[in-house]
């Protein structure tokens, strides 16, 4: 099961990791970057998609049987996806 988080918003045309100084990251557009909690020769449980144009920012978790703890759940809108 996959879930899909919402975050609350970076400042629009910010730097993330002015505001993330936590997770790396890889741009893989103009206004995309995928941050991550982990170096690529290690896994992970989930990434975080941002607009770096709006700032918006997805939290996406590849949860063992639909769970998995997070530190932001009271701050996040749970968004379900299909």
């Amino acid at each position: 099961m996959i879930e899909v988080l919402r975050l609350d918003s970076f400042p629009a045309n910010s730097d993330p990791f002015s505001h993330d100084a936590y997770h790396m990251g890889v741009k893989v557009a103009e206004n995309v970057m995928v941050l991550h909690p982990s170096f690529s020769h290690q896994s992970t449980d989930y990434i975080i998609v941002v607009n770096t144009k709006t700032g918006e920012r997805l939290r996406i978790a590849f949860a063992t049987k639909g769970l998995l703890p997070s530190l932001f759940e009271k701050t996040m809108q749970i968004i379900r996806g299909g």
